[in-house]
């Protein structure tokens, strides 16, 4: 159940948007409902408890119906954990972007606000002076969600119809490249390590292929940590897909192939979980383009 502070933080969260959806300043709003600058401060802070009657006042000053101010208690326990599973640029207030505007083909400076309490943003656009994100042309509002590996941002302009912005990150991107990065490094050590077992197995005779083995590993992790930094922002199946088959096959060869050559062994293994967590890539792009077709 909400706690009564969070409950009152969230409401003033609530109270805070929509004002400044209206580009009124605190002043403004307390001037409406005839009371003290400080007591509508305290209210957007949650430091005041509010009564239903000013609800009902505060919403008529706004021009907006009483429950859109009211916190929707399922809604607030499901983002209560938001800023932990926010990435760490995500999880500040405020965050500076420039983004494209096709209909005047510019580039502008723009601000994010995100409010963690209550999982609403305010997107601040065509700054004017970066130190001040109030000297806005116009802002958007919406919500930031977290939805297994992603998350998503969708703003609305209150004033133009069909004027929106939608964006999705995959957690899983900062993964993949990781990984693809880590990978192009071990297939360097791999190569050099299966040049040394090639050339022993050569000079002792022993008929063993782990050199060779190695060799098709090595170009196996080369390949697939490639693939990976190329489409870790692909919403495709196609990338994932391509790196799974390649890890696959170096860790089938390796396995196959090792022979006294331990290391190789080793090698196999690490080209088997990240084959496994192509998969898991795979799984979750799949719920997460079934749910968006749901949605639509």
């Amino acid at each position: 159940m909400m706690e009564f502070q969070d409950f009152y933080c969230a409401l003033g969260a609530n109270i805070r948007s929509f004002r400044k959806l209206q580009n009124l300043t605190q002043t403004d709003l307390a001037k409406r409902l005839n009371k003290s600058l400080a007591c509508v401060s305290k209210y957007e802070k949650g430091a005041d408890s509010i009564d239903a009657l000013t609800v009902y006042e505060i919403a008529d000053a706004l021009s907006i119906s009483p429950q859109m101010l009211l916190p929707d208690e399922e809604h607030f326990t499901s983002n209560c954990l938001l800023t932990e599973m926010l990435p760490a640029i995500l999880k500040q207030r405020f965050v500076y972007v420039y983004l494209y505007i096709g209909e005047r083909k510019e580039i502008v400076l723009c601000c994010l606000e995100i409010q963690h309490e209550n999982a609403h943003v305010v997107l601040y656009v065509d700054l004017k002076d970066k130190d001040d994100y109030k000297s806005c042309s116009y802002i958007m509002t919406g919500e930031i969600s977290c939805c297994e590996t992603n998350v998503i941002i969708h703003c609305t302009n209150p004033l133009i119809h069909g004027d929106y912005l939608y964006w999705r990150e995959s957690r899983m991107k900062t993964a993949k490249l990781v990984v693809g990065i880590l990978s192009i490094c071990l297939s360097a050590m791999v190569l050099f390590q299966s040049c040394a077992a090639g050339a022993a197995n050569t000079l002792e005779a022993n008929g063993e292929v782990g050199g060779t083995g190695g060799f098709i590993v090595a170009i196996t992790l080369l390949a697939g940590g490639i693939v990976m930094i190329a489409t870790r922002k692909s919403e495709k199946k196609g990338g994932s897909i391509a790196a799974l088959i390649l890890y696959l096959l170096g860790a089938l060869i390796g396995f196959a192939t090792a022979g006294s050559y331990s290391d190789l062994k080793i090698w196999a293994v690490v080209a088997l979980l990240v084959a496994i967590m192509n998969v898991v890539a795979l799984l979750q792009l799949k719920k997460s383009n079934h749910t968006n077709g749901e949605e639509e």
